[in-house]
Parts: structure tokens; C-alpha cells; sequence
């Protein structure tokens, strides 16, 4: 879940209305994305930067009493997941009133690449000779 009805508090049972976003979502952001307006943008033209996701893994329909306060689901929780296959964007508008839009949306992941055998190896040796050198000092 990378958001889930921006804005709602218990205050607030519809969230925010506003031009949309252009963001980029990290989990070391500075700033979680759910309550934006009190950070940035407050008067709702499009919303750009790196934020958090609110990670609020929750029915959008929910009562607003009921959205956590702190993320459920942040991005790291996809961590060691296999990112091939079939990715599905799902997208849901439970407010009355005006259509949303989704003009273009993407999707970049990061690979992490192992360490190579050869790698470890050379670690491993590092550290034995670091642990001899110890001992030798002590003696």
C-alpha cells in the first residue's frame, strides 16, 4: 500500500482534495506522505518530492478513526522479493463529487547486488589476518 486516502484523520473523515502528485516514495524519507499538507502544499496544487508511503494497509472505506498512525506495510517489506512477474496498480476513488485520473504512473526498482564468491573470500581472509594480528599484539 503506498497510499491510502491522504489526509484522513478522525477530523478529517475525507482526506485531502488537491491537484495530485508527482512523488517519489522512499522508506528513508523525512516525512510520511498520509498527512502531507500539514508539512508541505498546503494549498493543494500538485505535491512533488520524496516522501514515505503511508504504507496504510487498510480498507480505503474504513471509518478514519480506524487508520493507523505509523505505517503498516512500508517498501522494505518487499525486500528479498522476487520483482519479476505481474505487478498490479490498483486504484480506487470512494469520495463523491469529481472523477480521478491517472495520467502515467512507474515503477523502479533497485536491484542490491550479492556479493561475489570471490568477494566473501577476501573478507573472510581480512578478517582472519585481523584476528592473528589481535592475538600476536596480546602475547
Amino acid at each position: 500500500m503506498l497510499i491510502n486516502r491522504t489526509g484522513v484523520t478522525s477530523a478529517n473523515s475525507f482526506g485531502y482534495s488537491d491537484a495530485g502528485f508527482n512523488v517519489t516514495f522512499d522508506d528513508s524519507a523525512a516525512n510520511n506522505i498520509h498527512l502531507y499538507q500539514t508539512i508541505s502544499n498546503p494549498g493543494g496544487g500538485v505535491l512533488t518530492g520524496t516522501w514515505q508511503p503511508d504504507g496504510e494497509n487498510i480498507d480505503p472505506q474504513s471509518p478514519a478513526a480506524d487508520f493507523p498512525t505509523t505505517p503498516t506495510t512500508p517498501l522494505a517489506s518487499f525486500d528479498g522479493s522476487n520483482p519479476n512477474g505481474t505487478w498490479t496498480l490498483f486504484l480506487s476513488d470512494v469520495s463523491a463529487g469529481n472523477q480521478s485520473t491517472v495520467v502515467s504512473w512507474g515503477l523502479n526498482i533497485t536491484a542490491t547486488p550479492e556479493p561475489s564468491t570471490l568477494a566473501l573470500a577476501a573478507i573472510g581472509g581480512l578478517a582472519v589476518l585481523m584476528l592473528r594480528n589481535s592475538r600476536q599484539r596480546r602475547l
